[in-house]
């Protein structure tokens, strides 16, 4: 039965009549079918069907645990020499099927192109699972990634199903399957998110309410990831934090790339490279970012957080305003190559991604709508400033 479909209804038809092992027998095909095609999310959530069955087995677990984890070491022979592929495993693994879109359909998954992932392999020989590139996930040491699957919570969602609410508290971190989520605010729609794509992390680090509600569209196949759970398998393993912090800061930076409007009408690649020359910084509250009278270091965008541009005019310090995240600070010191006229400075824990001033220059010159951009920005905190300090001099700008 080559049919991957058929192979999917037959396996929940025989867990439904109680006919376990052979269900897991089937499921484990399926799984080790979506890794050979590098469906890896797929893979995780037949991988979880299996263990609703049987939370002892640990063979899927094992393979997804190489498939979509941090390799800790290279595969080695009992003898610890590396293993080398003899001609009937090279001519396996040049017949496995080129890796496959998140969302493509189960029909165009050919059972017989995948026989080297679906072939047992002896104890301690190659693993010849396709290596998949999942956010979060491939983050992970292998021993994290096994223990985060355990735990890992899979449903199904019917059309037009509420999976969060706008304004309810955040507790989890979603990924999409397969099926697709509508994502909207104030019954805006915003964005539909297809499979393959995370939603609720930036809730969950900030711990505010949601800002969105998402519906299911189509029946739609779920993972959640709990708080709690991922903050247990934190403190148990800090690389669990780190790969969170690391896939929320790229998160991060494609809201940034795709929303602020510094980018607006930029090429998403040229954006997000440019993007990614920025330094994440978590600053606590309190900290002076931009010092007033002294030229800014850089080029900031507030990546979570509140932070306060205040000037001082003799002994009379005034608030300007509050920037939140996605805002810009930094560019009228660059720009004009003066010292900042306000200072800046956090009033709650915050993140901020800086450009140093070097890079600045180079960012300015090779994009030549985000300079615009800025001195547009800076013309308009200008108008404000001088509205707010009236008895200033024309070069307490605001920044």
């Amino acid at each position: 039965m080559n049919d991957l479909k058929a192979r999917r209804a037959r396996a929940d038809a025989l867990a439904a009549t109680g006919a376990v092992d052979a269900a897991i027998e089937e499921y484990d095909t399926i799984a080790r079918a979506y890794a050979a095609t590098g469906l890896a999310l797929r893979a995780i959530g037949v991988c979880k069907r299996i263990l609703e069955l049987d939370p002892h087995h640990r063979a899927t677990l094992c393979m997804l645990a190489d498939l979509c984890a941090q390799r800790a070491r290279p595969l080695d022979d009992e003898l610890g020499d590396p293993i080398t592929l003899d001609p009937d495993e090279a001519q396996l693994v040049a017949a496995l099927p080129p890796p496959l879109p998140p969302d493509t359909d189960d029909d165009a998954i050919d059972l017989d192109a995948c026989a080297a992932a679906l072939t047992p392999r002896a104890a301690r020989s190659l693993a010849l699972e396709r290596h998949a590139d999942v956010p979060l996930f491939s983050g992970l040491p292998p021993e994290g990634f096994r223990a985060l699957v355990e735990q890992l919570l899979a449903w199904q969602a019917d059309d037009g199903a509420l999976i969060v609410a706008e304004g309810e508290a955040a507790d989890s971190v979603f990924v999409v399957v397969r099926g697709a989520a509508r994502v909207d605010r104030g019954g805006v729609e915003l964005a539909t998110l297809g499979a393959g794509a995370f939603f609720g992390e930036m809730a969950l680090l900030s711990r505010k309410p949601r800002m969105a509600s998402v519906h299911a569209v189509g029946a739609t196949e779920l993972l959640e990831l709990p708080r709690a759970v991922l903050e247990d398998l934190a403190a148990r393993d800090p690389r669990v934090q780190q790969a969170l912090e690391r896939f929320c800061r790229a998160r991060l930076i494609d809201n940034l790339a795709r929303c602020s409007p510094l980018f607006a009408g930029v090429d998403g690649t040229a954006a997000r490279r440019a993007l990614s020359s920025f330094a994440a910084r978590k600053l606590p509250a309190g900290a002076v970012v931009v010092e007033q009278g002294i030229p800014s270091p850089g080029l900031f965008i507030v990546l979570e957080g509140c932070l306060e541009v205040a000037a001082s005019v003799g002994t009379e310090r005034t608030p300007l305003r509050l920037l939140g995240p996605g805002e810009v600070f930094g560019e009228m010191s660059l720009l004009s190559d003066d010292g900042a006229a306000a200072s800046v400075a956090t009033t709650a824990p915050s993140t901020v991604l800086v450009l140093p001033r070097v890079a600045f220059a180079e960012l300015v010159l090779a994009v030549p709508t985000v300079r615009a951009r800025l001195e547009l920005l800076a013309a308009q905190r200008r108008a404000h400033n001088d509205a707010l300090l009236p008895d200033a001099s024309d070069a307490a700008t605001l920044l």
